[in-house]
């Protein structure tokens, strides 16, 4: 039994909901016909007085020609400022309740909102009327006198643009006025916090305060019979609404329908799947869908059942509250059970996103229903305390109550969780277990329990209920959220996996590679993350003691700007020159692809030059980015001399050798000394040059390795480039020959090896030098020239091959060098009859 009571009470939660739609959807079609007639009456009952009233109402002062927008921004100017001081009124009594202050604060946050979108359409007909009067030159000096005319219109503009600046200054000192109301608010607001939860009371030691809770309970019962009994009395739409008739037929259609729903659930609970063992997104998707899906039917059919009450005349405000309240628990218990269900999965191990077994799966799902039941009941109970204005002393006593029940199940639910093994991504074949960082957290939660604890010991029962309460809130958010985080993974996981349909669809109408489906992957992977990020936050902190408005608060401010010192910063603006920066860089790129293969791959340019203009224009459009993207930021460019002072005293002092290299980049591209593809060698090496960047030249070396030398260098040392005018080279092969060997037969074998050489030009005529009487040998150098001086040492092996083979075959002798040694005393016991020694060394 204690295993079904989960899923039990989901239906029975369920079922209530479907009667609750299918009861308000019947009363609509009962009491339609006579709701609209008495709607049609009304608007034409309240429209005779106002249109009585039109006549007297005062019409607004049409604005003048000469500044059209000054006179809306005056009345607005004027509302603004009454407004404000009602507010200031209101915010300064003592007594004022906390949700009065809130709506008091947010209404003065309006205010500067308005306020500052005033100010901001005045700024156009300040800018149009300024640059009128520039037009008309400066005014004549003392004692000159100008045209009437243009004296008149002068006189005109000025008064305008001052009318229009005065307005606008008004304006803004409005806006900071009202920002000091709002913030008088905020701080009210936690000072009644702070006051509220960490108030003292009688510890829960104390047999009193249970006594004062035992002793209000009648008195809670009787006034709640009242408050429903007072609203069915009112409201003859409601008896209708709750007829035997009406309730014995709408009966039955929920039930049908909450039988439809749990069979439903209870098949997604409980169905095997042989892919669910060895694939993470059916897991994580089943455990989403569940609370999702749970969660959007309550809230659909709450809604609509709100919609109904509405159209048929509705219930009093009081019994509205309390019906708002338990929709709420009743959502909450349902998601909760849902997610629990969902993660856990305890009759099904092959769907548990956790890494515990079976037992501890069930006794975790029995500890969060008791938690999640006892949540939602607390926000029951303490809405109907504040409406039927219970004694203090109840509500008190209930908290503590509530926050003794979750300390201690929360402390079981530590306790149950250190079965499950460390490690997130511990893996069971293909299957992934999740949430196991929580076990990082457990000394951290441990410290929360201990703390409402004692805080209940001591008295302090408003602050344990307060933690405790947040701490299940913030836990189910971000476990959904996390939920969600893989879910988003698995979804791009499995849509660009190439065993899937998705996939091959994906690459083959986007002609992705490997790569190109990892970049795809990882970019929508983070867009939801930050997306996550960015809607998480502000909920979990919204549970611990921050507002809607102060978020609300704080996204005007940054809509609108705030400043700093004397610099003002759009963070709006911001945003835009960012996105214009990287179209630019973007359209730059693509750009650059159509100029290389569109247009320059059709010329007959050699590959330096179209590296330079490609180089060239690359900068050039990426500095055209910039300055529109710095233009739209809302910088002045007046105030750069400024900047480029600072820079200048920068670059004196330590940044010579960058600019030093960025000049040099750029002499490079205009000259073009050295391009890319050419042969040079420098301090640095030898190789083949195959990037010129604006700061360094990267050298590829025949080995395969990369030098990255200075440009500076490249300009200011000595650089020997095989290649600069063009590609034609020479070889010069040495050769030496014994003192026996004709010289003239030699220089007619070495001519005819380089004429069989197909790669030896015949013109430059190749030619055969007689060089020097070496030590043991005749010095002969045979130099050839050839087309690409990147197969000199190709050629030069060649034909040393053939030299060698040539001289072999003519019998001409390649000697060694020979070196006599002569020993001129040797040690006694040298035996003088062996021969003289004689060594040779090549």
């Amino acid at each position: 039994m204690t295993r079904q009571l989960p899923i039990v009470l989901y239906r029975w939660l369920t079922a209530v909901v479907a009667l609750a739609a299918a009861l308000a959807l019947a009363a609509t079609l009962a009491l339609a016909q006579d709701q609209q007639p008495q709607q049609a009456q009304q608007p034409q009952q309240a429209q005779q007085p106002q249109q009585a009233q039109q006549p007297q109402q005062a019409q607004p002062t049409p604005p003048t020609p000469q500044a059209p927008d000054v006179g809306k921004a005056g009345r607005t100017l004027d509302q603004l400022r009454g407004e404000l001081a009602a507010i200031r009124k209101e915010v300064a009594v003592p007594t004022i309740p906390p949700d009065k202050l809130a709506q008091e604060r947010q209404a003065a946050d309006a205010i500067r909102i308005e306020a500052l979108a005033a100010q901001a359409d005045l700024r156009k007909p300040t800018d149009d009327f300024t640059a009128q009067l520039k037009k008309l030159g400066e005014p004549p000096a003392e004692g000159s006198t100008e045209a009437p005319a243009v004296a008149a219109e002068r006189k005109r503009l000025s008064d305008t643009l001052a009318l229009l600046e005065g307005t606008s200054k008004q304006l803004g000192l409005l806006a900071v006025e009202a920002d000091q109301v709002a913030s008088s608010a905020a701080n009210l607001q936690r000072d009644l916090f702070i006051r509220r939860v960490f108030e003292p009371s009688r510890s829960i030691l104390n047999p009193a305060l249970w006594y004062d809770v035992f002793a209000a309970l009648p008195s809670f019962a009787e006034r709640t019979d009242v408050l429903v009994s007072g609203a069915l009395a009112s409201d003859a739409s409601a008896k209708r609404f709750l007829s035997p008739g009406s309730s014995l037929a709408l009966g039955g259609f929920a039930a049908l329908l909450f039988i439809m729903v749990a069979w439903r659930l209870n098949v997604r609970f409980t169905r095997q799947g042989a892919t669910s063992t060895h694939n993470n997104l059916p897991r994580l998707w089943r455990a989403v869908w569940v609370t999702v899906f749970t969660v959007g039917l309550l809230v659909a059919g709450f809604a609509v059942a709100h919609l109904i009450t509405n159209l048929t005349g509705g219930v009093g405000p009081r019994l509205v509250r309390v019906l708002i309240a338990s929709e709420k628990g009743v959502v909450w218990l349902s998601g909760a059970l849902a997610l629990a269900w969902g993660v856990l999965a305890p009759r099904n191990p092959a769907w548990r996103l956790v890494n515990v077994d079976d037992n501890t799966a069930r006794r975790m799902v029995g500890i969060i229903t008791v938690i999640a039941f006892v949540f939602s009941v607390d926000h029951v109970v303490s809405t109907m305390a504040n409406v039927l204005f219970l004694p203090f002393d109840f509500t008190v006593g209930w908290s503590g109550g509530v926050a003794m029940v979750l300390v201690v199940s929360i402390g079981m639910l530590l306790r149950a969780s250190r079965a499950s093994k460390e490690g997130e991504d511990e893996l069971e074949g293909e299957r992934q277990y999740f949430f196991g960082w929580t076990a990082y957290l457990l000394q951290i939660l441990w410290l929360f329990v201990v703390a409402a604890a004692i805080a209940l010991i001591f008295g302090y029962v408003a602050f344990a209920h307060f933690v405790m309460t947040k701490l299940i809130e913030t836990a189910a958010i971000v476990s959904l959220l996390y939920l969600l985080h893989h879910l988003v993974d698995a979804v791009v996981s499995a849509s660009l996996d190439t065993r899937t349909a998705p996939g091959r669809f994906l690459r083959t109408t986007l002609s992705l590679g490997e790569t190109g489906a990892r970049r795809l992957g990882l970019f929508f992977s983070t867009l939801v993350d930050l997306a996550l990020v960015l809607g998480g936050i502000p909920l979990i902190m919204a549970q611990w003691a921050v507002t809607w408005i102060d978020y609300s608060s704080w996204m005007q401010t940054v809509f609108f700007g705030f400043k700093v010192g004397d610099i003002t910063i759009d963070p709006a603006n911001i945003l835009l020159a960012i996105a214009i920066l990287v179209f630019g860089i973007i359209a730059t790129r693509l750009f650059r692809l159509w100029l290389d293969r569109r247009l320059l791959s059709r010329t007959r340019m050699d590959a330096g030059l179209r590296n330079s203009i490609l180089t060239g224009s690359s900068y050039a459009s990426i500095l055209l980015a910039a300055s529109i993207a710095v233009t739209a930021a809302g910088v002045d460019f007046s105030n750069l001399a400024i900047i480029v002072g600072a820079l200048s005293v920068g670059i004196g002092l330590g940044l010579q050798s960058i600019v030093n290299n960025f000049v040099s980049g750029l002499i490079l591209l205009a000259e073009r000394p050295i391009r890319v593809g050419d042969w040079i060698a420098v301090t640095g090496g030898e190789g083949t040059v195959k990037r010129i960047n604006v700061r360094s030249t990267e050298l590829e070396t025949f080995d395969r390795g990369s030098v990255i030398i200075p440009n500076s260098s490249l300009i200011s040392e000595a650089v020997l480039n095989w290649t600069h005018t063009d590609a034609l080279g020479r070889a010069r092969i040495a050769v030496g020959v014994s003192y026996s060997a004709d010289p003239e037969q030699v220089e007619k074998i070495l001519m005819q090896c380089a004429s069989a050489n197909e790669r030896v030009l015949n013109y430059p005529k190749p030619f055969v030098l007689f060089m020097a009487f070496g030590d043991s040998s005749l010095d002969f150098e045979l130099r050839v020239y050839i087309p690409d001086v990147n197969y000199v040492a190709i050629v030069a092996s060649e034909l040393r091959f053939a030299i060698f083979k040539a001289l072999k075959e003519a019998g001409i002798e390649i000697p060694f060098p020979q070196r006599d040694l002569h020993v001129k005393s040797l040690p006694e016991n040298t035996n003088f009859s062996q021969p003289a020694m004689k060594t040779s060394e090549t």
